[in-house]
């Protein structure tokens, strides 16, 4: 094995330990690939050439890694007997205007991100389908859901902004 092999064993596992952090740790992960590369090296002796064992390798290496993320993903099915309360008594207690925190924090957002969050949580369809097969832009759906023109303004571009950490359009100071 050379150090081309061995430092993309190393550098995929480090890429890809947080998707399979919940089953299997990084040193674990690093045996794992060298266990592939002998696997592969053995069944395949006919293939002599690095380059087509390393295509081999990472295939078979990558596909056990998305399997482990699959198996992290998937989360145990709650059915409603699991439950101590009924679900119809959980649904019943929640009310959203009982919590103060929550309510400071609307209270202080502007109107028109006000008017989203209402229509997002109303059930609101999320983008609108045209005759001709596309459908409404991000900036059309939040600039409809915020009652704003779409050519005026974009919000998307904004929110995206905030949300990196850059300053927002002067438009929106």
């Amino acid at each position: 094995m050379d150090q081309g092999v061995r430092g993309w064993i190393f550098n995929t596992a480090r890429e890809n330990l947080w998707r399979v952090s919940g089953h299997i740790e990084y040193d674990d992960l690093v045996q794992d690939g060298f266990m592939f590369w002998q696997r592969i090296v053995t069944r395949y002796p006919n293939v002599t050439e690095t380059k087509h064992q390393m295509a081999l390798f990472k295939t078979a290496f990558t596909n056990y890694i998305h399997d482990l993320s699959k198996k992290k993903s998937r989360l145990p099915l709650v059915t409603e007997s699991d439950l101590d309360t009924p679900m119809e008594a959980l649904l019943e207690g929640e009310d959203p205007a009982a919590d103060p925190d929550r309510n400071l924090i609307t209270s202080q957002l502007p109107p028109a991100i006000m008017r989203v969050l209402t229509r997002m949580t109303t059930g609101d369809p999320p983008y609108r389908r045209y005759l001709d097969g596309t459908r409404e832009t991000t900036n059309q759906l939040l600039c409809r859901l915020a009652g704003l023109d779409p050519d005026d303004r974009d919000i998307h571009t904004a929110v995206l902004q905030y949300l990196n950490g850059s300053r927002l359009h002067p438009q929106y100071d």
